[in-house]
Parts: C-alpha cells; structure tokens; sequence
C-alpha cells in the first residue's frame, strides 16, 4: 500500500496584492523567548498587520481589551507560546476562541519545548490545529496568517450601508487644480493657497475649466520668482503671469489679477430686466408723441 501525501508549499516571492492582503489586521505575538517573539513580530509587521507584543498571559488579555475599547475590534490572529508566565499559554489558545473577541490562534513552540515528549498532549489542550515547531519555514507562518486573516474578514459582519439621507455631500469640483512647483518652498502653503483660491474663483468661471499654475524662479530677474496661472476651458482661456520676490507673493498677485479678470463684465452694455407691460405703456407712448 502506497501513500502520497501532497505538500503545499508558500510562494517565496510575494506579489503587491498579497502584501496589501494584511493591511489593517491584528496579531498579538506572546511568546517568552525574546528572539522568536521579536522575529516573529517582525515577519508579521512585514506583511502589513498591526502588532503587538507581549511576555505573558496578562498581556495578551490587557492588549485585546485595549483595542476592543478603542474601536471596537480585537486582534484577529494570536500567536501564543504554550509557557507563558501569569496565565497559561495553553489556557489561552483554548479559551480565547470561545470569548467574544473570537480571535485565530496559532501555537510557537521553541526549540525546547519541541522536544519534551508530551508534544502531542501539549498540541491536544491548545486546541488549535495550527501548530509551529521551531525551526519552521518563515513564509509557512505568513501564509497561514493571512488565510486566519481571510476566514476572521469574512466571518465579521459587515457595516451597515449610509443611506442617501446621512451619507455626506461631497463637493464636485468644476475647475481643477494642476499645480507645478520648481524650486520653491513652502509647498504645502502654495498648495493650500491655490485650492482655496480655485474654489473661490469657481462662481465665475463659465463651464468645467482647468486652472493650471505654474510657479519657478524668474529667468529674467535674478533671485525672484515668477507664477503663471492659466484659466482653460471650451468656453474660456485667460492667462496671468506675475514676478515678486518671493513664491507666495507671485502666487498671490496672479490670482489677485485673475480674479479681477473673471470679475470684469465682458462688455459696456447694461443689462436689466424690462417688465412687459410697461414695454408696452412706453411703445404706445411714443407712437402717439410721433403721430402729434
């Protein structure tokens, strides 16, 4: 009689997806040896959850009700050793599934406790079938973490959906900001200042336009800078160019002229709402002067 046993082997190389996989996870590593605790922590921060470390028993019981007070959610994966100091290890792996916060547990067990002879009675009172015997293949740990981490999401309920009511309004932006910089600072103050100007300056503009500012050192004055804010759309095409000693200042005497610009009226001619029937009260009136 022959038997084959399949062996499934983790990727060595992982792809940005799987990465991404463990982003806003949890995992709670609680071992007494400091070395396999610190890498194994480390290879879990790798993939992208949140950890936290712990020497013993208590720990791991503070930091789970630490997380649940903040936001509401636990730890979705416990890496556990069997020997912990305050409160069993094994205690642990056996009692937490069945709590409220309903973690995944995974065993670490070094290389002395691998090699007592009451492997297999330990592996039976933890009660989990994920079991990792030092030395163990890092990538074997990682793959079996985020498929924990899979099984945890998909059990979780899922967030009640805003209804159109209390769902936030969000402004829909008809003139986009391009901004380019070269060799000016402060960038996040430019930054602000454009879109705060942008969305000031869109009441006057006519349609859906790009304003494009452009803002460099001048290559005609020496140490001064020069801002160029265009104003494109189907309807519309206005271009300001200003110089001032510093990025900011550039930048605010483009937009001043510019708003003054869109401001301006396109032509001399007055228009004003006629009432109708004094249109007609007029028109009468001056046929009867012409007809006298």
């Amino acid at each position: 009689m022959t038997t084959y046993h399949h062996v499934l082997h983790a990727p060595r190389r992982r792809s940005r997806r799987m990465q991404r996989l463990a982003r806003g996870g949890r995992a709670i590593v609680a071992h007494r040896d400091r070395g396999l605790r610190e890498r194994v922590a480390c290879l879990m921060r790798r993939d992208g959850f949140e950890v936290a470390e712990a020497d013993d028993g208590y720990a791991v019981v503070t930091q789970l009700a630490r997380w649940t007070l903040s936001d509401g959610r636990s730890a979705d994966v416990v890496l556990i050793g069997p020997r912990l100091a305050g409160w069993s290890g094994l205690d642990l792996a056996a009692e937490l599934p069945r709590t409220d916060w309903a973690p995944a547990v995974m065993l670490l067990m070094d290389a002395e406790e691998a090699g007592q002879d009451d492997v297999a009675e330990l592996e039976r009172r933890a009660g989990t079938p994920f079991v990792f015997r030092v030395p163990f293949e890092d990538e074997d740990l990682r793959t079996v973490a985020l498929f924990l981490l899979r099984c945890a999401r998909k059990q979780r309920p899922k967030e009640p959906r805003m209804s159109d009511e209390t769902r936030p309004i969000r402004h829909r932006r008809r003139v986009e900001l391009e901004l380019s910089v070269h060799d000016a600072e402060p960038f996040e103050e430019i930054f602000e200042y454009a879109d705060e100007r942008v969305l000031q300056l869109e009441p006057h503009v006519v349609g859906a336009a790009t304003c494009r500012v452009t803002i460099a050192r001048s290559k005609r004055i020496r140490g001064a800078y020069e801002a160029h804010v265009k104003v494109s759309g189907p309807e519309q095409l206005i271009a300001v160019r200003r110089r001032s000693h510093t990025a900011m200042g550039a930048l605010r005497h483009a937009f001043g002229e510019l708003q003054m610009r869109l401001r301006r009226p396109r032509s001399g001619v007055e228009m004003r709402t006629v009432d109708p029937s004094a249109a007609g009260r007029n028109a009468t009136r001056e046929d009867e002067d012409a007809a006298g």
